[in-house]
């Protein structure tokens, strides 16, 4: 990944981390995702960052009855959970997450007030991020082969703040629209979202250039960050034998005539 996508993931993600869902960081723990991780704070909205723990309960997400204190003035008494005000959420080890808690943590993208960075260090065949948050996290981000220093080079912090101001006036012309359709089709892409998330990557990048409307170089880049992951590997084409003559005999090789 080129330290360009990289600064336009960081971009995107800062304009409007809950509209594009959020980031699938593919990193071991490393000084490099610290630093990576450190930029995307320092430039996003002023939200809480809420790490997640992997055995997190329902009751620590969603708020629930609160038994002690409830015992205790004998009526119920609930207690408020990390989804009562808009975060971002960081999972880590987001290669090994329960399939319970994936579902839960989909229904909370769904709902566009939380964005979510899923750290992903899988390191064994067989081990990745459930599809069900793939599928919701618009951005994907592979620090691997990253130098240190080009992960440090800063965000221009302004232009993030303009181009917030700005995007709720950003319109996609409906032939850019009709191209991303159909570049998924071509990609064999069948989430309906994938689209969506990348038109939302699209604005976004208009935005940061001051531009009210979305052009082709913007859903260029943005197709860079929201639908490469998402393609389907092209199978190889295997080398097929000459087909045999009419009478069903082998062709004769033409080195022995």
């Amino acid at each position: 990944m080129s330290h360009a996508v990289l600064k336009s993931a960081l971009a995107v993600f800062a304009i409007d981390p809950a509209a594009i869902g959020g980031l699938w960081l593919r990193a071991r723990a490393s000084p490099q995702r610290q630093a990576f991780l450190d930029c995307l704070a320092a430039c996003s909205p002023p939200l809480p960052i809420t790490r997640l723990a992997p055995n997190i309960s329902d009751d620590a997400l969603f708020g629930g009855l609160d038994a002690a204190a409830t015992l205790s003035i004998e009526r119920p008494v609930f207690r408020s959970g990390l989804l009562d005000r808009d975060a971002i959420l960081v999972l880590p080890m987001a290669e090994r997450c329960d399939p319970g808690l994936a579902a839960r943590l989909a229904q909370i993208l769904d709902n566009k007030r939380h964005s979510i960075i899923a750290l992903d260090e899988a390191a064994e065949e067989g081990e990745g991020v459930p599809p069900a948050l793939i599928d919701r996290l618009g951005l994907f981000v592979n620090l691997d082969g990253l130098r240190f220093k080009s992960i440090l080079e800063p965000i221009e912090i302004n232009g993030i703040v303009a181009a917030r101001a700005l995007l709720p006036k950003v319109r996609v012309p409906h032939m850019l629209v009709t191209e991303v359709v159909r570049a998924c089709a071509e990609l064999a892409i069948i989430s309906a979202r994938a689209p969506i998330l990348t038109l939302t990557a699209a604005r976004a990048l208009a935005a940061l250039s001051g531009r009210t409307m979305v052009e082709r170089d913007d859903l260029t880049q943005a197709s860079a960050l929201t639908l490469a992951q998402r393609a389907a590997p092209f199978d190889e084409p295997t080398q097929s034998s000459p087909p045999p003559e009419e009478d069903g005999t082998e062709p004769e090789d033409a080195s022995t005539q």
